[in-house]
C-alpha cells in the first residue's frame, strides 16, 4: 500500500492549494496595478526630462535655438501638441517638425530632427490615458538658446504635470494612489523632476 507522500495530493487538498492561491492573487492585484502605473508615470516623466535635457546640451553644443515638443504623433500629419495631451510623442529638432515628425534624424535635411521617442516605448498601456498639463507656455514646446536658457523667456517656470486621467479609482496622490509627477523647467534652463505629493521640504523629491 502506498503512504501519503507517495500518493501525492487528494483532489480536495489541491482544490484548497487553489482557493489560497486565488485570495492571495486577489489581494495583490490592486498593489500590481498601482506599481504598473507608478511606472508608467516614472517612465514617462524621466523620458520627457531627458528630451528636454538633450535638447538644451544641443543648443549649447550648436550654439543656436534647439526645440523640445511634444507632438500628437510621428507621422508626417504631426501637430505639436496642446495643453492637454493624451499620447505624449516628443521630437527635440532645429526647426519646427509639424507634419514632419517621420523624418530621419539629419544635422541637414528640415526639419533637422535630433532625436525623437516614441509614447508606445515606455509609457503606454496599463489602462492609463495621459493629461499632460502644462503651465507656463502656450503649448506643448520649449526652445533652448545657445547659453541653454529658454527663449523667449517666460514669466516663470514651465511646469508639466505627469498624471493619467484621473478616473474611478485611478487618481494621484495624496486623495489617490498614483504617485503622479512634475517636470519643471525654468527660464534659465535648469531642469529637474519632483513628487507634488511630497510635503517635506527636505525630501530631494520635493517641488
Amino acid at each position: 500500500m502506498l503512504n501519503r507522500a507517495a500518493r501525492g495530493m487528494s483532489l480536495i487538498e489541491l482544490m484548497i492549494a487553489l482557493a489560497i492561491l486565488a485570495v492571495l492573487l486577489a489581494l495583490a492585484l490592486p498593489e500590481y496595478n498601482t506599481f504598473i502605473r507608478n511606472t508608467k508615470v516614472k517612465n514617462l516623466a524621466l523620458s520627457l526630462e531627458a528630451g528636454l535635457q538633450l535638447a538644451r546640451t544641443e543648443a549649447i553644443r550648436r550654439n543656436e535655438n534647439v526645440r523640445f515638443q511634444i507632438v500628437s504623433d510621428l507621422t508626417s500629419g504631426c501637430t505639436v501638441a496642446g495643453t492637454e495631451v493624451s499620447t505624449p510623442h516628443w521630437v527635440v529638432s532645429r526647426d519646427d517638425p509639424t507634419g514632419r515628425c517621420d523624418a530621419a534624424p539629419s544635422d541637414s535635411v528640415p526639419p533637422m530632427i535630433v532625436q525623437k521617442w516614441d509614447f508606445q516605448e515606455g509609457a503606454a498601456g496599463s489602462g492609463l490615458a495621459w493629461n499632460l498639463a502644462l503651465a507656463g507656455t502656450a503649448s506643448a514646446l520649449v526652445t533652448f538658446n545657445g547659453l541653454g536658457r529658454v527663449t523667449p523667456p517666460p514669466a516663470g517656470a514651465i511646469t508639466i504635470e505627469v498624471r493619467p486621467v484621473e478616473t474611478s479609482g485611478i487618481a494621484c496622490a495624496p486623495a489617490g494612489s498614483v504617485r503622479c509627477l512634475r517636470v519643471t523647467v525654468s527660464p534659465a534652463g535648469q531642469i529637474r523632476t519632483c513628487d507634488p505629493a511630497m510635503t517635506v521640504a527636505t525630501d530631494p523629491r520635493y517641488c
